[in-house]
């Protein structure tokens, strides 16, 4: 729920109403859950509510009218009086508009690098419509800040917005964004596997602008990499510096980011593939189809007086968009979107991340890099260095594993959890276990077989060597090695062995299972109370030509003398 953006919505707009005499009370549903529950009115929902919050909202959303929800809090509110609120969803618009009631849905506008953030608004009255259509803010102001902006950029040039040219982009936004909602739930980029394969075709890489406040959804990386076959070039950091810049891109893409509508305004060709911001909050049944962008006299008592008198009528304008000065709304709000644009600020640090897809050469790899850095370097690491002179931080993912290529995982690789399943997040020095059986999936270039020589640093969790662990170790299914530990004070094992992978595969998984683990918390160490049984330090794999067809290798184990036992011929 929006109590709190309701609750600044309210204080922001009371000098207008106060001047207008307007009485208002905010009403909405309670944070207390106690009461919520009581409010809401529905065991059901309300349990699967506390089980799957955002699943649970996205099936309500835009659903139909819930008369029984929230119903004492509908009934308190007279017929004849006009609902303001933020960002109301369509189940709550249908109900209103079922009892008769009028409303208004603010929402920030998608554009937001103007002098102060606008609104945009929905309403289910005509006149109401007409008066806000009224306010919208010039369309002058809309393009002298484009201007300023691209000047800026143009003469800067600053390395952070430097891309391969023509590259196409996609757009990300955070995971429950509710503009990502349909049929139920939210959508994701693999729903739209079909247009993406048509507007990529031809492309070998791709940037994605990952939202600054979203983490990177291992699904969307597998996606472009894995099952699109793309090259994937993630930026983590302020986006504005890629969309307002003159560089030449390709065709820009995304779910319904508000950044897609600010690109159009900067010359780019964007896609949206669910719907356009500015009309995905509408419903389209009840909503009036008038896209406006409220400027600054929605702050004002004759904006309010007409709205309030549903009198159909427009406002005067006023000299400027933004009579109550620069950033009135956007400085109550912990926004730093505009940072490094202004003045004689620097754009801020930001990650940039090279997720090398099939068939990327090594020198492409190089070539993609130093154009990141902004230099014209052919060394990776050299590149990463450059890169951090400019507040970058550049990291490189493995490329998939190739015949007389190396792949190597440690915790310093891009994105190092895209390889796992079934561990804790990645620290410093490797990668605790989670599960009993963890997987390191591997991806492959398209190979004939190979033969793979694999090299593993392992440890186990000091809680439980009292009780002689052991791992097992397969790839794709195969058992090819062992560690047990018994009576040893080593902290840290080095493991090798061999394994072939069929011609054509995709991937191959190596996967460890460990015989015990244990909660730190349980054992009095501190508290921790993850699971824990081993830790990975690191995954070296080296790919030969298979010798010999399906040749598995030997069986090792590892703990029973200085070095491995070599158990079964195949």
């Amino acid at each position: 729920m929006q109590q709190g953006n309701v609750l600044w919505i309210a204080r922001l707009m009371a000098p207008a109403l106060d001047a207008c005499g307007i009485s208002t009370a905010v009403v909405m549903p309670s944070s207390d859950a106690a009461e919520f529950a009581v409010q809401l009115d529905d065991a059901a929902v309300l349990q699967a509510f506390l089980a799957a919050p955002s699943e649970t909202w996205a099936k309500a959303y835009d659903g139909p009218a819930q008369s029984r929800w929230f119903a004492a809090l509908y009934d308190a509110i007279p017929v004849a009086n006009l609902i303001v609120g933020f960002e109301i969803p369509p189940f709550m618009k249908r109900e209103f508009a079922s009892r008769g009631m009028e409303y208004l849905s603010l929402h920030i506008h998608p554009v937001r690098f103007l002098q102060d953030f606008i609104f945009s608004a929905y309403t289910n009255s005509p006149a109401l419509a007409f008066t806000m259509a009224s306010i919208s803010c010039d369309a002058d102001e809309v393009a002298r800040q484009v201007s300023r902006f691209s000047a800026r950029l143009a003469r800067l040039d600053p390395v952070q917005a430097h891309l391969p040219d023509g590259i196409p982009i996609l757009l990300g936004q955070t995971s429950v964004d509710s503009s990502l909602i349909t049929d139920g739930r939210f959508m994701r980029l693999p729903d739209y596997a079909g247009p993406l394969a048509a507007l990529l075709d031809g492309y070998t890489e791709v940037a994605f602008l990952k939202h600054p406040l979203a983490d990177w959804r291992m699904a969307d990386v597998h996606f472009l990499t894995r099952d699109m076959g793309k090259t994937m070039i993630g930026v983590s950091g302020n986006s504005y510096a890629h969309v307002m810049s003159p560089a030449r891109l390709g065709p820009i893409a995304t779910i319904s980011s508000s950044l897609g509508v600010e690109a159009q305004l900067f010359g780019h060709e964007c896609h949206f593939l669910l719907s356009d911001p500015r009309d995905k909050f509408a419903v389209a049944e009840l909503d009036n189809s008038r896209r406006v962008q409220l400027d600054h006299r929605v702050f004002t008592p004759p904006f309010w007086h007409e709205i309030v008198a549903r009198s159909g009528q427009g406002v005067a304008a006023l000299h400027s968009s933004f009579p109550f000065g620069p950033d009135y709304v956007r400085g109550t709000l912990q926004d730093t979107s505009l940072e490094g644009l202004e003045g004689a600020g620097s754009l801020p640090s930001m990650a940039k991340l090279i997720v090398p897809g099939p068939g990327l050469s090594p020198a492409r790899l190089n070539e993609i890099a130093g154009r990141i850095a902004g230099a014209g370097l052919h060394d990776q690491q050299q590149a990463i260095e450059r890169a951090a002179d400019h507040h970058i931080t550049l990291q490189v993912s493995p490329a998939p594993l190739a015949a007389d290529r190396d792949w190597l995982w440690d915790s310093t690789v891009g994105l190092p959890e895209q390889y796992l399943h079934g561990f804790h997040p990645v620290e410093e020095y490797g990668v605790w276990s989670d599960e009993a059986t963890c997987d390191i999936i591997i991806p492959l270039d398209d190979a004939p077989e190979l033969e793979l020589e694999f090299e593993a640093d392992l440890s186990f969790f000091s809680g439980i060597l009292d009780r002689n662990p052991a791992l097992l170790i397969c790839v794709d299914g195969q058992p090819v090695s062992a560690l047990i530990q018994i009576g040893t004070a080593q902290e840290i094992h080095r493991l090798s062995w061999t394994a072939p992978v069929a011609a054509g595969a995709v991937h191959c998984t190596v996967q460890i299972e460990c015989s015990h683990s244990a909660r730190p918390s349980d054992l009095g160490m501190n508290d921790d109370n993850r699971s824990l049984g081993f830790m990975l330090h690191r995954l070296f794999v080296r790919a030969r030509p298979a010798l010999q067809a399906g040749n598995l290798g030997k069986f090792r184990v590892w703990g029973l003398a200085k070095g491995p036992v070599e158990l079964v011929e195949p």
